[in-house]
């Protein structure tokens, strides 16, 4: 360019470069200043971002310093390298608290059955430690579990009166309840299922929550009571050859069974409880902790169940409806390798344990949200 000098072009690219993060900061400032107007409200009504979060630390601990018993119950089996050892410890501090606390504990151990299910083993080894110390504290709590367990029954709340049962078994493993009465009760269930006056989901779901108990309960119910454990086993067999099928062709998932055959939730789970009895009723999924403490619990005084009667059927009442086991995935879609995960066969009691857990995280934290 003729007459211009360079440092003329210094000067004026210099200025241009200016220009330019002057306005960067100025849309920054504009941008900041914006969302800190949005954000306003929240911070007059909370007291500033940092105070919030200052003050909800502060409430959370005092929350935790009203209600120790709680969190005790609510964290058991957490926080430590040892599952038995925090069970252990958190019996320990409940027991000293029953001469004041009783009434609370109780609640409190009867509320953890349905809100944390996946919790079901640390919770009855929980039962069974405070029982083999207090018998009688043992009592009451199987009678208020009962009382729970009789009003899901009577509301209808099919999935909390699922959880209860599957609970009130493993008691059976941790020496809180007799074997006997566990079975005297799912002779009940097995009576209401054969009972052709009442709508099949009704004895379906009566089937299916036996078949549910099994995986947890089948070995110690074989060992202690191996000829009533066959009868059952032949009244289910009986139940299910009689059953109608006329649904299922209407719930599939696939149009084929080319890839993945579709099997009613009922049906699948009868297969794959018989195939645990072939396996000695062995499973290689739960965990029991109640194992580590068996010389204590083995001492301990059992309860007997109280008479449970099934409510009666009503026109208003809704039960579970069937659904077809949904399958995407087989063995041949794991990785090979001697250090990959294997599926567990479709029939595989284990199949059906993991499918359950997954149910349950969905069911649970389907409402959840992460807040970034």
């Amino acid at each position: 360019m003729r007459g211009v000098s360079s440092e003329f072009l210094i000067q004026t690219i210099t200025r241009r470069n200016q220009l330019k993060k002057a306005f960067i900061l100025f849309v920054l400032f504009k941008y900041l200043k914006m969302n800190r107007g949005r954000r306003r409200p929240y911070e007059d009504t909370e007291g500033g971002e940092r105070y919030f979060k200052r003050r909800r630390t502060s409430s959370h601990t005092e929350k935790k310093e009203e209600d120790p018993i709680k969190s005790q119950i609510l964290t058991a089996g957490e926080k430590t390298n040892s599952v038995e050892t925090s069970i252990e410890s958190v019996a320990k501090s409940l027991e000293s608290e029953l001469a004041t606390q009783k009434a609370k504990i109780l609640e409190l151990l009867v509320e953890v059955v349905t809100t944390h299910p996946e919790k079901c083993s640390v919770y009855s080894t929980l039962a069974g430690l405070l029982n083999a110390k207090n018998y009688n504290f043992g009592g009451e709590y199987v009678e208020t579990l009962v009382k729970t367990f009789k009003e899901h029954l009577k509301s209808g709340n099919w999935l909390h009166a699922q959880y209860t049962l599957r609970f009130i078994s493993d008691l059976v493993n941790s020496h809180v309840i007799s074997a006997t009465s566990l079975l005297q009760l799912y002779d009940t269930f097995m009576e209401g299922a054969v009972d052709s006056t009442v709508p099949q989901v009704r004895r379906d779901w009566l089937v299916y929550a036996i078949l549910n108990c099994l995986p947890w309960v089948g070995r110690e119910l074989y060992d202690k009571k191996e000829q009533t454990v066959e009868r059952l086993m032949m009244t289910i067999d009986n139940f299910m050859r009689k059953r109608k099928r006329t649904h299922v062709g209407m719930l599939r998932v696939w149009s084929t069974d080319e890839h993945h055959k579709q099997e009613e939730y009922l049906e699948c789970l009868w297969l794959q409880v018989e195939k645990l009895k072939l396996d000695g009723w062995i499973e290689k999924h739960i965990n029991r902790p109640y194992l580590a403490f068996d010389s204590v619990l083995c001492e301990a005084l059992q309860h007997n169940l109280p008479q449970i009667s099934l409510p009666p059927h009503h026109e208003n009442m809704i039960y579970p409806a069937p659904s077809v086991v949904y399958r995407m995935f087989d063995y041949t879609d794991c990785p090979e390798g001697p250090l990959s995960p294997v599926l567990p066969g479709t029939h595989s009691i284990e199949r059906f344990l993991i499918e359950q857990e997954l149910r349950d995280i969905l069911r649970k934290y389907h409402n959840e949200r992460r807040e970034w």
